[in-house]
């Protein structure tokens, strides 16, 4: 009798323990689990003009409080770990936690991602989503636009139309094979999330603790995409169509002889006189070291490479160089200043002999670049 007592009085002591843990003890409980990743299909308008190359996916964290006390947990860190082979397919990437209104129309490329760390309250017993969005931008050398990434492109010719070619099978080469890659299933990689929540006790406070990373698997669920995508490759072309890219050649070329023309005049114009008043102007307005989709293109063609770095850039630059030289702001006198004198009409010389050579030679390459473009119609 005295035993069925002492038992009954230790297992209600026993539901009072665990009553009390449960009611006011436990303090907080987060659980976190990631929703499935949703890649969103690409809209066919964006295939109009051009191939695309940003991928969109989102993701949600479901945040659960079991505990009898509010909570919070801190995103501290998103990640995308790409596979490697997707890896040659990327070009950058960004994931964010979203606010509702983004999320909602993401569709419609809004942005009001938020700053990490990202820290969400949650009432006890309560859940919540943290939404979490990322933008795949891929290599764009899969684009129609015979201009993007061309520096990066290992390809060589002596002829223009042919390098054209060989630009043209390469792309699409590009996009055969990323369209292949997207047929295969791969996963492209993952979403890593680094996470901290509270665990409060009454005797210690409330303090963060690292909780285990999480990740989901960036995977894709593409049916209309990947048709638009075949489209895109049956009917794909380099844009501008190659005759208009030689055209644009031409253009380049005539814009480098008038330079060099206007140069030249000045040199003429200016030949009993210290000032070359010109060259500022022509450096402000071309330079061989700023980004030229022509000059890049060109520098595909062997001869024109070697002219483009063996004489114009050269020229240019000693034009320009030219010009700080009679740019004195201090005049020397006496010996001194005829000394300058003499010197600033030797470069002078040096500089319009230099000119005459190049502009012959670019009067040629255009005869050339004519050529190739007869040929072609």
């Amino acid at each position: 009798m005295d035993m069925v007592a002492i038992f009954s009085g230790i297992f209600a002591l026993f539901i009072s323990l665990s009553a009390l843990w449960l009611t006011h003890l436990r303090g907080v409980a987060i659980a976190l689990s990631v929703e499935k990743w949703e890649m969103l299909e690409i809209s066919p308008d964006n295939f109009k003009h051009d191939i695309p190359t940003t991928l969109r996916g989102t993701t949600s964290l479901f945040v659960l409080n079991k505990g009898n006390r509010t909570g919070a947990i801190k995103v501290t860190k998103l990640d995308f770990v790409k596979e490697k082979g997707f890896a040659n397919f990327l070009k950058e990437y960004d994931v964010s936690i979203q606010s509702i209104e983004s999320y909602l129309h993401i569709k419609s490329h809004l942005n009001h991602s938020t700053t990490l760390p990202k820290t969400v309250i949650i009432k006890d017993g309560s859940a919540d989503l943290i939404n979490i969005a990322c933008s795949i931008e891929l290599n764009p050398v899969i684009k129609m636009g015979y201009d993007y990434n061309l520096e990066t492109i290992n390809i060589e010719s002596n002829d223009l139309r042919e390098l054209l070619n060989e630009l043209f099978e390469y792309k699409k080469e590009w996009l055969k094979e990323f369209i292949n890659f997207l047929c295969s299933n791969e996963k492209l990689g993952k979403i890593s999330i680094s996470w901290e929540y509270t665990k409060r006790w009454p005797l210690w406070g409330t303090a963060f603790k690292k909780g285990k990373k999480k990740s989901v698997d960036v995977v894709h669920s593409y049916k209309e995409t990947l048709e638009y995508y075949g489209d895109a490759l049956k009917n794909y072309q380099l844009d501008p169509q190659p005759k208009e890219i030689i055209k644009s050649v031409l253009s380049e070329i005539d814009r480098l002889k008038n330079i060099f023309n206007l140069c030249y005049e000045a040199i003429e114009q200016h030949r009993n006189e210290m000032l070359f008043p010109v060259a500022v102007s022509i450096k402000s307005h071309y330079s061989i070291d700023r980004k030229n989709r022509i000059i890049e293109l060109l520098k595909k063609c062997g001869d024109y490479k070697e002219f483009i770095e063996m004489d114009i850039k050269p020229l240019l630059d000693e034009t320009y160089s030219f010009y700080q030289k009679t740019e004195v702001r201090d005049m020397p006198q006496g010996a001194s200043k005829q000394k300058l004198i003499d010197k600033i009409k030797g470069d002078r010389e040096d500089l319009r002999k230099k000119l005459i050579t190049v502009l012959s030679t670019l009067e040629n390459l255009k005869k050339v670049v004519e050529y190739e473009l007869e040929e072609m119609s």
